[in-house]
């Protein structure tokens, strides 16, 4: 895969890149991490960087963690991929009024839906299980990665935009999570990071 001249592989396992988002971004075809070619990556999403450092890996890239704002809301974003970890309830509450400042302006038609991010497997940043990949039942067309028992939601560099400016659909209050039928249990053990887990630390920032 190149662009330009530039040949891109994937900088976790090395393998082929696929064109995602209108050349925004790249999927591995092998690991499904992404690769953001973006010359300003933070602005797609709206993400405003606090950057202080969690000791917590990325779920998609496994870069380090940092602290951010997204309309007012404490999130975690990562500086490899940007995607970026937000509690369910602010993720609802943003895409409202995201969308309702949009009335009146050009809105996309929504793209299909990438099966291959169901493929992907990520573990929540918090808890360390397996988070659930379903679709958002709302406008945008996007797989969305949640984890029940934590309640954040996992998004990848530019689905909050593909929502926010899709037509269609309606925004739900709340996000409703599937029970977990895919077989994993996510059983094995948190890595303990001193006493307390790094988010744990701060939950107060999180929260």
């Amino acid at each position: 895969m190149t662009v330009g001249t530039k040949s891109l592989s994937c900088r976790k396992c090395g393998g082929v890149l696929k064109c995602v988002d209108n050349h925004n971004a790249y999927r591995c075809e092998y690991c499904h991490s992404i690769c953001v070619v973006s010359e300003v990556p933070l602005l797609v999403d709206g993400i405003q960087p606090v950057n202080d450092v969690i000791n917590s890996p990325c779920p998609a890239c496994s870069e380090t963690l940092l602290t951010a704002q997204l309309d007012s809301r404490p999130i975690l974003y990562c500086p490899g991929c940007y995607g970026m970890l937000v509690k369910r309830e602010h993720f609802g509450a943003i895409v409202n009024e995201r969308r309702s400042k949009r009335v009146g302006l050009e809105q996309e038609s929504p793209r299909p839906i990438d099966p291959t991010a169901y493929a992907r497997r990520l573990r929540c940043p918090s808890c360390e299980c397996y988070m659930e990949a379903h679709p958002y039942y709302g406008p945008g067309n996007i797989v969305i990665d949640s984890c029940s028992d934590c309640g954040y939601v996992w998004l990848d560099h530019g689905e909050l935009a593909r929502v926010e400016r899709s037509t269609g659909g309606r925004e739900p209050a709340t996000i409703h999570l599937p029970v977990d039928v895919s077989g994993y249990s996510g059983a094995s053990q948190p890595q303990h990071l001193g006493e307390r887990h790094p988010i744990a630390i701060l939950a107060d920032f999180l929260f």
